[in-house]
This record gives C-alpha cells, structure tokens and sequence, in this order.
C-alpha cells in the first residue's frame, strides 16, 4: 500500500505537474510538467482539486499527453485504486477524472505561447463516495447502493 497527500499524492505518477501559471482557461505552454515516481502509470495526479479551481491545469497536462489520464482529488478526498485498477473515492470531495483518450483534435502544439487551444474529444467524470472509475477500461462504474 503506497499512500501520498498533495505533491507526494502527485509525485506517484509517470508525469507530475511541477508548476502552472493560474489561468481559467487552458493556455499553451502555462504548465510546467516533470517525470514523477512512475508508480501510477499513464496516469497524473493533481490535488487540492476543488478548491484551487485546477480543472484547467489538469486539462492542459492531458492534452500534451492524451494517453494519460488526470486524476485530480480533492482535499479530504482519497483515490485508492485496487490492484484489479478501480478508483474508489472516499472522503468529503470529489475525484475528477479527465481521460483523454478518445481525443479526436488538439492544436496544443499549433498554438502560440500563452494562447487557448482547442481539445475534442476529452471526456471528464466528476466521482463521489456513489460512483467508482475502472482505471484500465477508461469507465466509470455507478455503484447503487
């Protein structure tokens, strides 16, 4: 069992974001990523989710690396994966899952520095305690209680 909060909950992952300048929108070149652990593979992780209004920075890190998927858990909020690859959510928030690997167009790399770019294609699930995600099928699970 491997446990992390906020930078250790991030460094876990092949790719860790170790740096953003704050933009609402997602902004070519305003995110500064490194190689991480590589315990969770093709998978980054972002945390204080929620609260630091980071949807944008995870969907930045994703477009410049589609085969990952970005996690962003929120505070009092764990992700714990089993070993069979299914996300379960416990705690207060909520985890966001932004998968995007059914990516159809991304001008990331066509778009000058500190300008918008276009992403279709990606897929975001917002999970709670109700709902868990399977990793390696790229799908959410709704559990009925």
């Amino acid at each position: 069992t491997l446990g992390g909060t906020s930078a250790g909950a991030s460094a876990m992952s092949d790719t860790m974001i170790i740096g953003w300048d704050p933009s609402d929108q997602p902004l070519v070149d305003n995110i500064r990523l490194s190689s991480g652990l590589g315990i969770l593979r093709h998978m980054i992780i972002d945390q204080h989710f929620t609260e630091r209004n980071r949807l944008s920075r995870l969907i930045t890190a994703v477009a410049y690396h589609p085969g990952y998927l970005g996690v962003g858990v929120d505070e009092d909020t764990a992700a714990v994966i089993s070993p069979a690859g299914v996300l379960t959510v416990i705690g207060s928030g909520t985890v966001t899952v932004v998968d995007g690997s059914e990516i159809s167009h991304c001008n990331v790399a066509e778009i000058p520095a500190n300008h918008p770019f276009s992403v279709i294609g990606l897929k975001i699930h917002v999970l709670s305690t109700e709902n868990s995600y399977h990793v390696r099928e790229r799908r959410p699970i709704e559990n009925h209680s």
